[in-house]
């Protein structure tokens, strides 16, 4: 197969995986599944995991990129998503083991995106500026209960937030795929917050169901944003 071929078939797939785990999402969120078919719940989302996962690896094998920085980039964002996966499986199973391996993928994630370029002061302030009021927040607003997880959460806290922030650098750049970068990242973080309050504050049983329903709407399209953006553009 020729290598123009090639990139335009996994072109193809990386939308076809990106509108996967798009439409599984909305069966999710949109439909009553979890209540009256609960056994396909878990095989949906798990197939909408693994699609954003098969979208990073299809949108890098679709770009011809030869630069040490693109595959770097590529492949770390393959791996976060991976490790991200696996996490959504085990984290139901081993709430612990699936908040560890989504930690590594942070970290991954943030690692990778510091190819796009090294964080200067004002990723510093502005982390500093959203971080520091969020933390005392969760100390002092009544009904968190974070408990012995206390530190854990608020390293874990800190990565996502570093992570978003430093992503956001490229959003002005021209590159379409430089902004859906961003946003994907926003949205993780957004999806994390929402998870914060979903595991760790009093919740009724309506708003524990509508925290969950806002998690999986923005959990799924940070992702599949995140992994469909591999590209060239907007690394030079």
């Amino acid at each position: 197969m020729q290598s123009r071929e090639k990139n335009r078939l996994f072109g193809i797939l990386k939308w076809v995986f990106f509108s996967l785990c798009l439409l599984c999402t909305a069966v999710l969120v949109a439909t009553p599944i979890r209540r009256i078919m609960p056994q396909s719940y878990v095989p949906i989302k798990m197939t909408a995991s693994v699609s954003f996962v098969l979208t990073a690896v299809t949108a890098f094998l679709s770009v011809n990129g030869k630069a040490p920085k693109f595959k770097r980039f590529g492949l770390g964002i393959i791996i976060a998503a991976a490790l991200s996966s696996a996490g959504d499986f085990a984290i139901n199973k081993v709430f612990i083991v699936g908040m560890a391996l989504f930690f590594i993928s942070l970290l991954t994630y943030f690692a990778t995106c510091l190819i796009t370029g090294r964080p200067g002061k004002r990723f510093l302030i502005t982390a500093a500026v959203i971080y520091i009021p969020f933390i005392t927040l969760l100390i002092v607003l009544p009904g968190f209960e974070l408990g012995s997880l206390a530190v854990p959460v608020a390293i874990y806290a800190l990565t996502i937030l570093c992570f978003a922030v430093k992503a956001f650098d490229v959003f002005g750049h021209k590159s379409v795929n430089a902004k859906l970068f961003s946003i994907g990242a926003l949205l993780f973080l957004l999806s994390d917050m929402v998870q914060l309050v979903e595991r760790f504050y009093a919740l009724s049983p309506a708003a524990l169901t509508v925290c969950d329903s806002l998690d999986l709407l923005l959990y799924f399209p940070a992702q599949t944003l995140i992994a469909v953006s591999i590209s060239e553009d907007f690394l030079s």
